[in-house]
């Protein structure tokens, strides 16, 4: 038993170490984060004051790296080697949503952090991770480019076949419950996923709402489906239909 404590020791002693360690390199990385978004926020209230796109650049990197090293002093003080700020680039640009959003003046900000375990070793590079932040001072709109459509319409992404302008009445009706009779057979065709067809006359059937022309059983999960905005461009090349009732937004 002694044997085997002896060589658990150094074990444990090693996990113990690396355990500190990593706590600490956690915590280095928090407050690295933390001053990040803090001096993104300065220089985003910075810009806003600008009057022109140059003016605003310069506002920002300005108030960035003074922010950045202000805040690093108040949370190490004057000894503070575990990160620094590497890059700082304005005016950038990127598409978003499959190319159908433009953002534009975008802030990109990169970061490096010491990593605590071999800070004080003898290696001869210490490793680094790094942080990043991407913001977008309050400039002005983005200025739309390529094939932009503005026309926002409502599908239903997992059974819907039609895309809705909001106030269509199949997003607006909500659930209307009806009885099961011959001649609700007739005006509406049963749901092919619930098949209530093969309910007696009489039982409680529902209708997503007044227009709707399919019926389905209280259990079906197509009465408690929920929808999602994009724009009419999108909905189309996703294979989306304009609605019967209202058109999906044409003239």
């Amino acid at each position: 038993m002694i044997v085997d404590a002896a060589c658990c020791i150094p074990v444990f002693i090693i996990a113990i170490t690396t355990l500190l360690f990593l706590i600490l390199q956690c915590g280095i990385e928090e407050t690295v984060c933390h001053v990040l978004v803090q001096s993104a926020r300065c220089s985003a209230r910075a810009a806003a004051l600008a009057s022109v796109e140059e003016e605003a650049d310069r506002r920002i990197r300005s108030v960035f790296a003074v922010s950045w090293e202000g805040m690093l002093l108040s949370e190490w003080g004057l000894d503070h080697p575990d990160a620094a700020l590497c890059e700082l680039r304005t005016g950038e640009t990127a598409e978003l949503a499959g190319g159908s959003l433009h953002v534009d003046h975008l802030t990109r900000a990169r970061v490096s952090v010491k990593n605590a375990l071999f800070s004080k070793s003898a290696m001869s590079a210490d490793p680094k991770s790094y942080k990043n932040g991407l913001f977008r001072p309050f400039v002005g709109e983005s200025a739309q480019i390529g094939s932009y459509d503005p026309v926002q319409v409502y599908v239903f992404p997992k059974r819907g076949e039609r895309y809705h302008v909001r106030d269509c009445p199949v997003l607006q009706g909500g659930q209307v419950e009806v009885v099961l009779t011959e001649e609700i057979r007739r005006r509406y065709r049963a749901c092919e996923l619930c098949r209530p067809e093969a309910l007696p006359n009489g039982a409680p059937v529902w209708l997503y709402s007044a227009e709707s022309r399919v019926y389905h059983r209280h259990t079906c999960a197509s009465i408690t489906k929920s929808y999602i905005c994009m724009s009419r461009s999108e909905a189309i090349a996703s294979g989306y239909t304009p609605c019967r009732i209202c058109g999906g937004g044409h003239p």
